[in-house]
Order: C-alpha cells, then structure tokens, then sequence
C-alpha cells in the first residue's frame, strides 16, 4: 500500500512527521551553471540535481522533540532517509528513469570489468508511458548483476511488504533473474534473495519483480538488481526500463522515481510558546 504520511528518521527507526502547520516546501535544485558566450548564445552545464524540503510542526511534544533534536544532533546513528508520500516509486529519478551512472549511489550500475557495460538508449516500443529511455546492457559474464540504486539503498519499514519491478528485453533467448540484497548498521548482509529464473522470449518485454517483507530487527535497508544466469551468444544484449520499487505486495503502473531519499538536516530552528512543548522549523537537504 501506498504510505499515506511523510517518514523521516535512521534506516530502521523511520517515524511520521506530525502535520505540519504549512505547506511543506519540496524543490528540486539545479546544480551548475549557464553561460553566456560573445555571441549571445547560452550553454546550460548541469552537475546534478537535489531536492530540499522545509516542514514547520507545531507543538511537538516533548518525547518527539527529544528523538529529533537526538537525530540531528547524530545521537542516534545511521543513515537519514526522508519518505515523501506524494511519490510512490521509492528509487531515485535517475534508477527510474534507466540512466547509467557515474558512480554507483543513484542510477543503473555494473561493476567495471564482469560486469558488462551500460548505456543509456532510447526505445520507441517500450511498456512505459512517461518514458522512452532504457538501459543497454551488454558484455556481461555469467551471474553479472544490473544493479539499482547499489549504494543509494532503499529503508525498510517493519512490516511492510516492499516490491521491486523491472521490464527487461534482450534480443537473443537468455535468462534472468530478479534479486533483492539487504543491509543492517550500513553493511551488506552477505546473501541475496533471488526469484525464480526467467527465460526471456527474444525482443519481448517481460516484467521481472521480486517482494520483501520489511523486518527491521533483521534489516535496515535493501537494493535491487536483475542477475544474468546465461544464454546466447556473446552478441547478447539486455535492456531494462521502468525500473521501481513501492511499499507494496505487487507492482503498479511504473512512475518517476523520488519517493525516498537519503538526508541530513540542514537546520532546525525551535521555538518553545507553550511550556513545555517545541514548534521546530525542519529544513532537510537530500545528500
């Protein structure tokens, strides 16, 4: 089920934000630059985007203001994650969108060398309705992994059912397989959770997808990949797109993603009118 209220807090120990007492501030910040040359003529350089968010909540109590001031004092250790609601693809807008990255914390990620190669293509005939942008997966070994979001992660709520979903082509009969790996106090677990193998129809888009239920005494937080478990020749070629992870027991309608996203505090500015309660100013800044 789609979650109905803003979560904020350490992988593992997420908790509502009260209402807040204004609309909550949600930007997405271009970072870069645009420059004007002799001739008039702009050129736009773009080094990436981050969201930021402001909440102003009321009259905390003092039990809630005490876990927020220890939170962003770093009294309470591990990885900030901030849950919008108003999103329900939990992966970031590049993992969303089948976009190859640079570094392996948002994006489609292969380990250099085994791994293959990723690029980023566009296809006319694909499943999804916002885009026409996939992954071309290509020179990969046996058991090479497609990886979204490797280090981004996604946090993992107590009970919680958590679905990852991926559509996937190759032009040759091969085989996949969907996987989840999940972490606690910022470390791999050491296993990984596998669906079962999937043999691809030539030029077929088939939907991959794998569901967790969220423990937190067990697991903080998880990734999701699709693993290559052999076939073809060695012109084989995979694409992957509409990529998504929702707290959900079974996939939906693919969306951009943005739902979850790794924080730190930027400022929290307390005002105290009614003893013994707090009113806190929360600026938070994806990182």
């Amino acid at each position: 089920m789609a979650v109905p209220e803003w979560l904020f807090g350490p992988a593992g120990d997420l908790r509502p934000l009260p209402p807040p007492d204004m609309d909550v501030v949600s930007t997405v910040d271009r970072f870069g630059g645009i420059h004007n040359g002799i001739s008039g003529g702009r050129t736009v350089d773009t080094l990436g985007y981050k969201a930021r968010f402001e909440f102003d909540l009321p009259y905390l109590t003092p039990e809630d203001y005490a876990w927020l001031e220890a939170v962003f004092t770093r009294q309470i250790p591990g990885n900030l994650y901030l849950v919008n609601p108003l999103k329900k693809n939990l992966l970031s807008r590049e993992a969303s969108s089948a976009r190859p990255s640079g570094t392996n914390t948002a994006g489609v990620y292969t380990v250099p060398g085994t791994g293959g190669v990723s690029t980023w293509v566009r296809v006319t005939d694909g499943p999804v309705a916002w885009t026409q942008r996939a992954a071309r997966w290509t020179g990969m070994e046996l058991n090479s992994r497609l990886h979204f979001d490797y280090a981004g992660r996604t946090p993992i709520l107590d009970g919680e059912d958590i679905t990852f979903s991926v559509y996937v082509r190759s032009n040759e009969a091969i085989t996949v397989a969907g996987y989840s790996q999940e972490y606690m106090n910022g470390q791999w677990l050491g296993t990984r959770d596998y669906t079962s193998d999937y043999v691809l129809t030539p030029d077929t888009w088939t939907r991959v997808q794998i569901t967790h239920t969220g423990d937190v005494s067990e697991s903080e937080e998880i990734n999701f990949g699709v693993e290559y478990r052999g076939g073809g020749t060695n012109n084989r070629v995979i694409q992957a797109m509409g990529a998504q992870a929702e707290y959900n027991s079974e996939p939906t309608e693919p969306a951009l993603g943005g739902g979850s996203h790794r924080v730190a505090i930027e400022a929290m500015d307390v005002v105290s009118t009614r003893y013994p309660l707090h009113s806190v100013n929360l600026k938070i800044l994806e990182v």
